[in-house]
């Protein structure tokens, strides 16, 4: 009878304390993470005067240099010239980074370049909302690129909407030496250009809102407020674009393709050879962050972690 008893106790303990003494060790972790990115920059750029109408903020890390000259060209000769150009380096080993992005500094005063120690994408993306001023807000990934007219369509379109978020298609495309093969576009092909403001209930465009990407959108700067991204994966997109989506009152959505986002073999193999597995452990993993990052919510309204 006590050995049950025992063996009861062990379990109890297993299956409360244990999950327990887990959850408050990844948080703590995780507040320290957050902590070690509040003090990491190392370099900014002098603002200068202006409120232009979009922020563009661009995290970088070690992608390789033709990538980032053909990422970087594409924003600096947008036809909108009205830019904010926020390039920001999270602690890139290699040198030529930090070369490159002050080359496009010293050319183009709307540039703005924030260097830091290594935290992660959405620590890169959090320091450039910190000093973003524009209208709107989006995000360009370091290795992908736009259409030239890309802000000018978007923008303007949107003038007859004054949407808080503005939504458009993407190609992804592979390279093979210099030719580029792109697949056919994803969101914008399918919506039409309609401002929503209601409940969606449209197929097509439920299956947009669950897209979520950043670097195809446009983020009124003030429907942002105090958002940040999360800091703990490389899925940072989905609490911030969620979160979005659930505070904005209006949408717009252009069927064309302005974003480019370059594929990578590898990443491309590993996808098929694990398609089902990749998608548990990314459901988990999100579901994981998302709760870390109430958790960090509630334990900060009661004057904890800070």
């Amino acid at each position: 009878m006590v050995r049950w008893l025992k063996n009861i106790l062990k379990t109890v303990l297993l299956f409360t304390i244990v999950p327990f003494l887990f959850v408050f060790k990844t948080l703590y972790d995780y507040r320290k993470h957050c902590k070690e990115c509040e003090n990491n920059v190392i370099y900014t750029t002098p603002l200068r005067g202006g409120n232009p109408k979009i922020s563009v903020i661009v995290p970088i890390y070690n992608t390789d240099e033709r990538f980032l000259r053909e990422c970087v060209d594409s924003i600096v000769n947008q036809t909108f010239r009205d830019l904010e150009i926020i390039l920001v380096n999270d602690g890139s080993t290699k040198s030529y980074v930090m070369e490159i992005l002050k080359e496009y500094e010293l050319k183009d005063d709307r540039v703005i370049v924030i260097d830091k120690r290594n935290g992660g994408c959405g620590d890169a993306r959090n320091k450039g909302l910190e000093i973003a001023r524009g209208e709107y807000v989006t995000f360009v990934d370091h290795d992908d690129f736009l259409e030239s007219n890309a802000y000018e369509k978007a923008y303007n379109l949107n003038l007859n909407y004054n949407a808080d978020v503005v939504v458009f298609g993407w190609n992804n495309f592979t390279q093979s030496q210099n030719n580029k093969l792109y697949s056919h576009g994803f969101i914008g092909e399918h919506i039409p250009c309609v401002l929503e403001t209601t409940f969606v209930t449209d197929k097509r465009k439920m299956k947009a809102l669950d897209h979520i990407y950043v670097w195809n959108k446009l983020f009124k700067r003030n429907i942002i407020g105090d958002v940040k991204f999360i800091l703990t994966t490389g899925e940072e997109d989905i609490a911030f674009t969620r979160k979005m989506h659930a505070i904005s009152n209006s949408k717009l959505f252009i069927p064309e393709c302005f974003y480019k986002r370059r594929m990578h073999e590898h990443n491309a193999s590993a996808f098929v050879i694990s398609h089902k597995i990749y998608h548990l452990k990314l459901k988990f993993i999100r579901n994981v962050d998302m709760l870390l990052f109430e958790l960090n919510s509630i334990l900060k309204s009661f004057g904890l972690f800070r």
